[in-house]
């Protein structure tokens, strides 16, 4: 027979398995919390950045995520918001710091364009610069290139600096009868083939200090090596650039010039120099031509004369002497000055900074 006690102590389990039962039963009816609604897609920008569990920086990170990396919004709190990665992990960040995927598909493209243009010259950044997807102020920042780094030029164009637009709004429109102030940009493409638009008085030539000392001011707006010079053991390359005085002119420059090395004089001097002129980029350079003159390296480019008509000139280097070998009406495909022109890239230059470079960094400061 069970006794009492063991009555009791039966019971006592029998009613704790009961209430077990139903709190498991219940559990199981319970639906499960419905994960938090997406209200958007977007894309990681930065090369690296932080997932945090709150707003604060202070906050503890959940997760690290990379550039290009897709993840979902799924919670927004004032200039920031939550996001979720394809494996599940969740935390903030502002919104700034994400692409959406149309700004994502436009940089593809942008890049695309930049990979198949060829470069204008070697630049580099006078001071940490945004690189914009836009050649506007207001338009998204995508990179930022470091003091000193080193860019591909690719082209140019001068707009108005127009007010920012509003928030999710269209890009403003110049309003009848009223003045804006017109600025340069300069389409560049980076290491990695990042590529964008920069602010074109952010970028200098890179251009050997002891022929950039010639430029008097001007903007050089390109420059290429058209062959080398010995002189003993150094090779110095011969250059060719153009230059304007006026940035943000219609035209790309109003001169050109070319640099020949002297192994008598052991420095460089002007073999050519033409000025007043309203040049259009592309500048084709070619290493060898054969004209009634002799052969030697040649380049042509653009220009427009009183009317509006526009002529190609050609041009051939035979020793120290720059001669014009042709000029005639441009043809409607080298008469434009587009964005991106397929020019041969200058060499970049292997020398640093120079003393006139840093003193002028010196003085701007």
């Amino acid at each position: 027979m069970i006794s009492v006690l063991d009555r009791g102590t039966l019971g006592k389990h029998l009613r704790v398995w009961l209430v077990a039962a139903a709190l498991a039963a219940a559990a199981c009816g319970r639906p499960k919390p419905a994960p938090p609604r997406v209200l958007g897609e977007a894309y990681i920008l930065p090369e690296t950045l932080d997932l945090r569990a709150d707003l604060p920086r202070t906050s503890s990170v959940t997760a690290k995520v990379k550039r290009g990396e897709h993840v979902e919004i799924v919670g927004r709190r004032r200039r920031f918001v939550r996001v979720r990665t394809a494996d599940g992990r969740e935390g903030w960040t502002e919104q700034n710091q994400l692409l959406t995927p149309e700004m994502a598909r436009q940089i593809e493209q942008v890049s695309k364009q930049a990979a198949q243009t060829s470069s204008l010259g070697v630049y580099r950044a006078r001071d940490l610069l945004n690189v914009h997807l836009e050649p506007y102020r207001w338009s998204p920042s995508i990179e930022q290139l470091k003091e000193e780094e080193q860019v591909n030029l690719l082209g140019r164009r001068v707009v108005d600096r127009l007010p920012e637009p509003p928030a999710g709004g269209p890009p403003p429109v110049p309003e009848p009868g009223k003045t804006y102030s017109p600025e340069e940009w300069s389409f560049i493409r980076a290491a990695g083939g990042r590529a964008g638009w920069v602010l074109g008085r952010m970028v200098y030539a890179g251009i050997p200090d002891e022929v950039a000392q010639y430029a008097e001011g001007r903007r050089i707006t390109s420059y290429y090596a058209l062959g080398e010079v010995p002189d003993g053991e150094q090779r110095k390359k011969i250059w060719l650039w153009t230059t304007t005085t006026n940035a943000t002119a219609s035209y790309d420059f109003d001169s050109f010039r070319v640099f020949n090395w002297s192994r008598r004089r052991h420095r460089y001097e002007t073999a050519s120099i033409e000025r007043g002129l309203q040049g259009y980029f592309p500048v084709t350079v070619t290493a060898s031509l054969e004209t009634r003159y002799g052969t030697g390296p040649g380049f042509s480019f653009v220009i427009a004369k009183e009317g509006g008509q526009r002529y190609l000139r050609r041009y051939v280097m035979i020793g120290y002497l720059v001669r014009r070998y042709a000029e005639e009406p441009a043809p409607a495909a080298a008469s434009s000055s587009p964005a991106t022109p397929p020019a041969p890239p200058a060499e970049e230059p292997e020398e640093s900074p120079g003393f006139f470079r840093r003193l002028w960094r010196r003085l701007r400061s």
